[in-house]
């Protein structure tokens, strides 16, 4: 995608944000079923423009002086006779047969990804066409420096990534496609398809799918486990291939998908967690799901989930759920509050207040009495 491209897709992002804000605040949803479907609409629009934007240069900020990134973009640029070019007219060394080594790939792949928030984030502030040139001169340079032939010097780097048939996995093989295009001739990434059930995943201490393992000269560097950003994909990639070391890492997409569940788990999902617990065959469940929907999704710094308790899974008894239908509220990975049973908008609402904006931790227990019991309750300990 060249720059013009990647600036139509930006200013849409833009304006299916600004649209979806002017929808919440002025509740437009109440006042025309067809705005509501329209508010769909641009959802699936914000997604897919946040996809293209994060495959072409990652996430685009939006705080921050724009001179001080451009002067940041500068400094790196100025470091390669690949980039510096760009700056002050000169010829591009790829048409003189330059050679693309690891630190160049790196640094390419930095360079696009500062550009292109800079574009995202600053093109309405910066009047200096030439200071423009140069950005969209460099964002191109960038796509060329990363599609070039590399050199044949072996970084010994090698990322293995596992992953089954399932959803998120399917998503996350996407991003690991984009990124061995990237870093094709200085990184070997091997696809490797497996079940949640496979014995190998035990011998490699794997608990969590999709995981990456980074290894240099066949032996382990770092695991990572769950899905990850392609621009923080990349950053640890370029870590490595510049001699720094990685820890181990996980984030969790959802729990739905992990075959067990811990604290560290629970925190690297984020600071506000809202765990509704229901069953298909649950009376209560059928008036209380509406009312936990509409607050657990209402604000922004909380992440809810919904979780049927079909059988095919325990999520339920590492939070010592024995009725549906159950609200767990979590903060930091520790369990400070759960509800059991119906609770009407204003009792609701009252809780979310206590939860994501009172700088009370507990939200404690409550019970309204109209719990159905699960058949295959049975107390656990809580995550630990």
């Amino acid at each position: 995608m060249n720059v013009e491209d990647l600036k139509k897709v930006i200013e849409l992002n833009r304006l299916a944000k600004e649209w979806l804000r002017d929808f919440k605040s002025h509740k437009l949803g109440e006042q025309s079923q067809k705005l509501d479907k329209q508010k769909k609409e641009m959802l699936t629009l914000l997604n897919k423009t946040n996809q293209i934007i994060e495959r072409n240069g990652g996430a685009t900020i939006d705080t921050g002086n724009w001179e001080k990134v451009i002067q940041q973009i500068t400094e790196k640029a100025a470091t390669s006779s690949l980039f510096s070019f760009c700056l002050d007219g000169g010829v591009d060394p790829l048409t003189n047969g330059a050679e693309v080594e690891a630190s160049d790939l790196s640094l390419a792949v930095e360079l696009k990804q500062l550009v292109s928030s800079c574009i995202g984030s600053f093109s309405d502030q910066i009047n200096d066409n030439r200071i423009k040139n140069q950005l969209e001169a460099l964002y191109d340079q960038s796509l060329r420096v990363i599609k070039a032939p590399k050199s044949n010097s072996d970084s010994g780097l090698v990322l293995d990534f596992y992953a089954t048939d399932s959803k998120r996995c399917r998503k996350m093989a996407k991003k690991m496609e984009s990124i061995a295009d990237t870093f094709n001739g200085i990184l070997q990434i091997e696809f490797i398809q497996v079940a949640n059930t496979d014995t190998r995943l035990n011998g490699l201490c794997i608990k969590n799918l999709p995981a990456m393992d980074f290894k240099r000269n066949g032996k382990r560097i770092a695991l990572h486990e769950g899905p990850l950003s392609i621009s923080m994909t990349e950053k640890k990639i370029n870590m490595l291939l510049a001699g720094g070391s990685l820890s181990d890492s996980s984030s969790v997409d959802s729990i739905k998908d992990l075959k067990s569940l811990n604290q560290k788990e629970l925190y690297a999902m984020g600071e506000f967690l809202l765990f509704y617990f229901e069953a298909a065959w649950c009376g209560t469940c059928k008036k209380t799901t509406p009312v936990v929907e509409k607050f657990g999704t209402s604000r922004s710094k909380v992440r809810f989930e919904r979780i049927q308790v079909d059988g095919s899974h325990q999520h339920h008894r590492a939070f010592e759920v024995t009725h549906v239908p159950c609200i767990v509220f979590i903060r930091d990975g520790e369990i400070v509050g759960k509800h059991y049973g119906y609770l009407n908008p204003s009792a609701m609402e009252e809780k979310m207040d206590h939860f994501a904006t009172s700088n009370k931790r507990e939200v404690g227990d409550s019970d309204t009495g109209d719990a159905s019991i699960l058949p295959y309750a049975r107390k656990i300990v809580d995550p630990k």
